[in-house]
């Protein structure tokens, strides 16, 4: 999400017409606890914090409800105060004044993308309408970097250490080039395609964000002969368990993987469907948008 500035201009006849305008700041919507207040990010890692949200007021300006789940933006600032990533993401539960509920924030250095350079990072949040780009007030207790912006956590990035070898096989389209700094990287399977990783010492949690667009105009969804529903299958011969994807929008996936003597691993993407771009005459399945690979906790 862009940073931009809440509120409207006050102009001068105005203020000296009305007596100022907006003198007194707006009620917080709701308060605002991040945990921890440190968090280290290696590369090509993953880190999840969680947010816990009493939430006190009514959205003003929301219409016809479409705050119900309304938007968290979450902006990590460089020492210049730029934003280097962002992490947005739809609140996971509905708006009600008089309720507290926590709610996880993740972070991410995808292997898709180039690391970041080390070195300490804040992590700024927010709360948005989804269709206005309206922001709220909220109380954090902490600075306010801009409108609606505020200053929850540290963010410290060390040097990145070797990263795993990817090696992309089957229906992998070439990478593409995101639009934001959310998504900076992607990859398009078409109906199957495995992703090997090589250069593993010790178990690993591989965490994926897979993206499933939906059918609609111009986009025709065509299964796989015998397939009964569309669902994408993610499994590898180093983890016991294995994730379905069976409904368009973006998933996470985690994996935790054993890793064999020879250090390398084999994860296969395996989808009963295929979207076919009717006027490109294109076929594709699910877009692998981020990838990070975590050491396993050890007991």
């Amino acid at each position: 999400m862009s940073r931009r500035p809440a509120g409207r201009l006050c102009l001068a006849f105005l203020v000296a017409a009305l007596g100022g305008c907006g003198s007194e700041p707006p009620d917080p919507v709701a308060r605002v606890r991040v945990s921890p207040a440190e968090v280290e990010l290696p590369y090509p890692a993953s880190a999840v914090l969680s947010a816990e949200l009493e939430m006190k007021e009514p959205l003003a300006g929301d219409t016809a409800g479409a705050a119900g789940h309304p938007w968290v933006f979450v902006h990590l600032l460089d020492d210049a105060g730029a934003v280097a990533r962002t992490f947005d993401h739809e609140l996971p539960f509905p708006w009600r004044p008089g309720e507290t509920r926590s709610a996880p924030v993740e972070l991410w250095q995808s292997a898709l993308a180039p690391p970041l350079p080390a070195g300490e990072y804040r992590l700024t949040l927010g709360l948005y309408h989804p269709g206005t780009g309206e922001r709220w007030s909220l109380e954090t207790g902490s600075p306010e970097v801009a409108a609606g912006e505020y200053q929850v956590a540290g963010v410290r990035m060390p040097p990145p250490d070797a990263a795993p070898e990817l090696d992309f096989a089957g229906g992998w389209w070439p990478a593409q080039e995101g639009a934001d700094r959310q998504v900076l990287a992607r990859r398009w399977v078409q109906r199957e395609g495995t992703l090997g990783l090589s250069g593993l010492a010790e178990p690993v949690n591989l965490v994926l964000g897979l993206y499933v667009p939906e059918a609609g105009e111009g986009v025709r969804q065509v299964l796989t002969e015998g397939a009964e529903a569309a669902r994408v299958r993610v499994s590898s011969p180093c983890s016991a368990e294995e994730a379905v994807v069976d409904a368009p929008g973006y998933h996470r996936v985690e994996l935790p993987l054993e890793v064999p003597p020879d250090g390398r691993c084999t994860v296969r993407l395996e989808a009963t469907f295929v979207l076919v771009d009717l006027e490109a005459m294109a076929s594709r399945s699910v877009s692998l948008e981020r990838l990070s690979v975590t050491h396993a906790a050890r007991d």
